[in-house]
């Protein structure tokens, strides 16, 4: 389990290099994430993240909700 917190002004850094999985990417942005990972099997895992309480356009005064459900599976050999 993981829980993070990010704000990123909008002048903080050139928005191409931002992770654009945090609140759809981009600048003057910020919220939280949950995630985490359950072992399956020994070599199988499901995972998932969750981005929720995100604000777009903080500092401009947009200020746009987002939400984003990601879900994963993977196998390691």
């Amino acid at each position: 389990m993981a829980y993070q917190y990010q704000e990123l002004e909008a002048d903080a850094t050139l928005g191409e290099m931002t992770d654009s999985d945090f609140a759809g990417g981009g600048t003057d942005v910020k919220g939280n994430v949950i995630s985490g990972q359950y072992m399956i099997t020994d070599n199988w895992y499901a995972g998932s993240t969750f981005h929720f309480d995100q604000n777009q356009g903080v500092d401009l005064g947009k200020n746009a909700d987002y939400s984003r459900l990601q879900i994963d599976t993977g196998l390691k050999y």
